[in-house]
């Protein structure tokens, strides 16, 4: 439900969901820009110290890209889509 209302209101930063349940039913609530990942309780503390170096790796992988996006280097008609 947070995560929804993060949503709601366009925020869209980095989240870990944490829950004694399965990632099931949470699928729709991954497909955002920022990144989403699932840790099922319970878990050990390399476990969620693992989960905060993903989601830091992948926010500088979409930095990244962004970057990319915004080089005109990358704008000529043969690099187009390959950029998602």
């Amino acid at each position: 439900q947070f995560l929804q209302q993060l949503r709601a209101n366009n925020i869209d930063i980095p989240v870990i969901l944490i829950s004694g349940f399965s990632a099931e039913g949470v699928e729709e609530c991954l497909e955002t820009k920022a990144p989403v990942l699932f840790l099922k309780k319970p878990f050990q503390t390399a476990q969620i110290l693992n989960k905060v170096d993903e989601i830091f790796s992948l926010v500088w992988v979409l930095k990244k890209i962004e970057e990319l996006r915004n080089n005109s280097f990358f704008r000529e008609p043969e690099f187009i889509g390959l950029l998602f």
